[in-house]
């Protein structure tokens, strides 16, 4: 996602602007340290605000034991929003290939995890990074979808199970943003019908590939790297689709450097053709921004339907 919108500002730093919670939600707040304490004892002394989201008020609990989590809260967010990203969270870290926080407590309002020390980016880190994500797609799984319907921000991510990945990505991917950028006013009857002729021409352009276990919203912002230079993904948006996908999403913002790509490379050749590809992949972000932020997106998505879809 784009790092220029503060939504997705993910690379979270702890401020110094108090040791409370800037909200009302004192039964909150109370809740919240009484399961802490009765579930993993730990006894929080200091709610510290964190900078980096505006989907969430996020704190750094510092515990008696000067431990430290990252609590992510949001008063009303989209019905299970934080059991899908823990969800996430936990299939990414379950992998054993690369590395994403510990979920340690989560329900409609929240989500605790572990809190990452951040560290200084460096290219070593990155090549790891890249190395650890091509593992991840060496893994192929048995269908399209996922185990469960998730979200990328806070739009509703369908994942229902697909054997044909060009279906899958037409259906569940490109049709249904563009289906709610109609709605909203943001596409016009030529873009949407620009938008099916692509969707019906796809396997001119993709390749065959085997289905993978995807972080699925990889921009620059949705990586860390800690105080020992290792890389950790945070917020992902899983599912099971095509490795290139993935990919391409690091190429919409920048912030991975050749580094990673040789690291990915390493372990996973990138095929032929790839970067005549990465527009189509990103098609999906760029409507799903187009439905988040706004027209200032359009043009992204029109240029990319006009060289495509006609």
């Amino acid at each position: 996602m784009n790092p220029t919108d503060p939504f997705f500002a993910n690379s979270f730093s702890a401020s110094t602007s108090g040791n409370s919670p800037a909200m009302d939600e004192t039964d909150f707040q109370q809740q919240l340290e009484q399961q802490l304490y009765l579930q993993h004892d730990f006894r929080v002394l200091h709610w510290v605000p964190v900078s980096g989201s505006a989907i969430n008020n996020c704190y750094q609990l510092i515990l008696q034991d000067q431990r430290k989590l990252l609590l992510k809260y949001h008063k009303a967010p989209p019905s299970g929003f934080y059991k899908a990203e823990a969800f996430n969270l936990q299939q990414l870290a379950g992998s054993g290939v690369i590395q994403a926080p510990a979920v340690i407590a989560q329900n409609e309002q929240m989500l605790v995890m572990e809190w990452i020390e951040p560290g200084p980016p460096s290219d070593s880190a990155q090549f790891t990074l890249g190395k650890q994500l091509a593992r991840l797609h060496n893994r192929p799984v048995g269908y399209f979808g996922f185990a469960r319907d998730n979200f990328c921000g806070l739009t509703p991510q369908c994942n229902l199970r697909n054997d044909d990945g060009f279906a899958f990505f037409s259906q569940q991917r490109l049709l249904l943003q563009g289906k709610i950028a109609r709605d909203s006013g943001y596409l016009t009857l030529q873009d949407i019908n620009q938008l099916e002729q692509l969707c019906q021409r796809l396997s001119r352009w993709i390749p065959i590939q085997q289905p993978a276990l995807l972080h699925g919203d990889l921009w620059a912002g949705n990586f860390l790297v800690d105080s020992k230079d290792s890389p950790w993904l945070i917020d992902p948006a899983c599912y099971y689709g095509w490795p290139e996908s993935d990919l391409a999403m690091t190429r919409m913002f920048g912030g991975f450097s050749e580094a990673f790509y040789r690291g990915y490379n390493s372990e996973r050749p990138i095929e032929q053709g790839f970067e005549s590809r990465i527009d189509l992949y990103n098609l999906y972000h760029w409507l799903n921004h187009l439905n988040m932020f706004g027209s200032q997106y359009h043009s992204a998505v029109a240029t990319i339907l006009q060289r495509f879809g006609r």
